[in-house]
């Protein structure tokens, strides 16, 4: 067969008997709301609506992933992992066959008291390099905290809604330090550095509305 216009059918017949078909997906994403443009595959955070929805998401520098009441803390809120290179396990050989990147580590975890065991995880506003990670009480719920996503943010920001912060860690507290106000063109952050039990130390900026201010 020849043509002269490569954009011509071949055929527009159904297709044969023993070519099955379905409707859906065959593994549909799960949670996502407000989302009236294509969902794109293959993207930083597609486990925040995959299968089990507790594989971690890698942003860069840091890894997120939801806690789903697991690990040390039994958390229901977003843990978070930065990996050092001392942390590689290595395999045989010079160089090395291969190495092991730790996961599952919870070394800072943001959460709300309002979260329990009916926790909801929706997503919105997936773009190409950001998405909106939010947590409610249960489903239909309105989010009490939402964790909005970008690829290779230096930050990982939680923003609160009528909600109390719960701050945990499974790796747990050495010290809890404040550090002052921090003043900023949109309002004063104050400033407080975790020290855990594996001697990492992290920052914690907290900005609340105005009107409110910081206690230590």
């Amino acid at each position: 067969m020849t043509s002269a216009n490569i954009f011509v059918s071949i055929a527009t017949d159904a297709p044969p008997a023993q070519v099955t078909a379905r409707s859906d997906h065959p593994v549909a994403p799960q949670g996502i709301v407000n989302q009236s443009a294509p969902i794109s595959t293959n993207k930083f955070y597609a486990n925040f609506f995959l299968g089990g929805r507790t594989q971690s998401t890698w942003t860069h520098p840091y890894s997120v992933m939801w806690a789903n009441g697991s690990g040390q803390t039994g958390s229901w809120g977003i843990a978070i992992a930065h990996i050092e290179r001392t942390m590689l396990a290595y395999g045989p050989g010079n160089p090395a066959q291969f190495f092991i990147n730790p996961i599952g580590i919870q070394s800072m975890v943001l959460s709300a008291r309002e979260l329990g065991s009916t926790t909801s995880l929706t997503m919105d506003s997936l773009q190409a390099f950001s998405a909106n990670v939010n947590l409610a009480p249960g489903p239909g719920a309105s989010p009490v905290v939402t964790f909005p996503l970008v690829q290779g943010m230096g930050f990982i920001t939680a923003i609160y809604n009528s909600s109390t912060p719960m701050l945990q860690s499974g790796v747990f507290f050495n010290t809890l330090t404040y550090g002052g106000a921090v003043a900023a063109s949109s309002g004063a952050s104050f400033r407080y550095q975790a020290m855990l039990n594996d001697g990492s130390q992290w920052l914690i900026y907290i900005t609340p509305l105005s009107g409110f201010t910081a206690r230590y």
